[in-house]
């Protein structure tokens, strides 16, 4: 996939790569497996404006500096299902992806704390301080497990019991991450949620 900036000769490019099995339900049982990676090659958005990608970064020479993603991320799930005896159908779903990525980032204030030139034109400067993807978080791994049961009744209606437990393992991963220099840098800011029945 190609993505240009109008006006712009700053291109975004992403190779994908992506594996999928499935064993069709025969046997009381079916599973899906599959695996998809990305290569991007892609401007960060702009530290001024995070919601627009490349076009500030003319205008903003500093956000130049260590402004590509270039990391690899990927994702793996497995879905499959049992039909267990007394008619318990029992599922299970499993995820791993990698973690956050990010790069340290830090602020420069106009009076720098340390006694050092005050910056002449601006009150801050956010700069990237290494490449994107120098800092990565653990992977993220959830396993959430189901089980239902059917009952008939007469005239064709039918009600169903589901239980389902989410994140098994209680994994506690960090969806986000503080990158920015100082005392909280790489503390999570949220995790994945706890386990819930």
């Amino acid at each position: 996939v190609r993505n240009q900036l109008q006006n712009s000769d700053r291109n975004d490019q992403y190779q994908t790569v992506e594996f999928t099995v499935t064993k069709r339900s025969s046997g009381r049982w079916s599973a899906l497996a599959s695996f998809w990676a990305v290569k991007y090659d892609a401007w960060l958005p702009s530290q001024t404006n995070p919601t627009i990608a490349g076009t500030l970064i003319p205008d903003d020479p500093n956000a130049a500096q260590n402004g590509r993603d270039e990391t690899w991320k990927w994702a793996g799930n497995f879905s499959g299902s049992y039909l267990m005896p007394w008619g318990i159908q029992f599922g299970a779903f499993i995820q791993s992806k990698i973690g956050v990525q990010g790069q340290r980032t830090n602020v420069f204030r106009a009076a720098d704390p340390d006694g050092g030139r005050a910056l002449a034109q601006l009150a801050t400067v956010g700069l990237r301080m290494e490449p994107f993807g120098a800092q990565t978080g653990p992977a993220i791994n959830v396993v959430n497990l189901r089980a239902s049961k059917s009952f008939l009744f007469g005239s064709g209606h039918r009600v169903e019991f589901d239980a389902d437990l989410f994140n098994l393992l209680n994994s506690s991963s960090p969806i986000t991450i503080n990158f920015q220099s100082g005392p909280t840098f790489g503390y999570a800011t949220s995790v994945v949620p706890p386990r819930i029945a």
